[in-house]
């Protein structure tokens, strides 16, 4: 997933069903942020990006505690 998320290419040079396949990719948004951050350039919106990570940081957060307070098949 990570190789498809632009590290080494601009998603910009992708056919447009990659692309599109790059955009559901949401290593593609870690990277673009960090792209963003250093170059000051992105394939996409900063601000659709930083929302994108904390949308995924927040679930799986949230899916962290749901597997902790079921204790799913833990011995006791």
């Amino acid at each position: 997933m990570t190789f498809l998320s632009g590290v080494f290419y601009s998603i910009q040079q992708l056919p447009g069903t990659l692309r599109t396949l790059s955009q559901f990719n949401p290593f593609f948004y870690i990277v673009d942020g960090f792209r963003y951050g250093f170059f000051s350039q992105s394939d996409f919106n900063p601000w659709i990006s930083l929302s994108v990570v904390l949308v995924c940081a927040v679930g799986s957060a949230a899916f962290a505690v749901l597997l902790m307070q079921r204790g799913y098949k833990i011995q006791k």
